[in-house]
């Protein structure tokens, strides 16, 4: 589930064809910063984590399937990213 800024201030959730946008332009942005050396593995290995615990939380309280699946959804991207040796020295 992501989150969109719509315009005059509102925001909606979906699941749909803007969120697969949203995930598919963040992550050809981190993986070219990750490849240009302008992002740190680790920082970004540890901003994804904290994104995935957020949504694991939110679907404890909440019992929200659609945070749980945003959870596994981040870890695989990290693992994605991450995994394929993107931004090493």
């Amino acid at each position: 589930m992501v989150v969109v800024h719509q315009p005059g201030g509102e925001h909606r959730s979906g699941s749909g064809p803007h969120a697969v946008a949203a995930l598919s332009v963040m992550e050809s942005l981190l993986l070219e910063l990750l490849s240009l050396g302008l992002l740190d593995r680790d920082r970004v290995s540890a901003l994804l984590e904290d994104a995935a615990c957020a949504h694991e939380l939110a679907s404890l309280e909440d019992e929200s399937p659609a945070d749980a699946a945003a959870a596994r959804l981040i870890r695989s991207l990290a693992t994605s990213l991450l995994g394929a040796g993107v931004g090493e020295a």
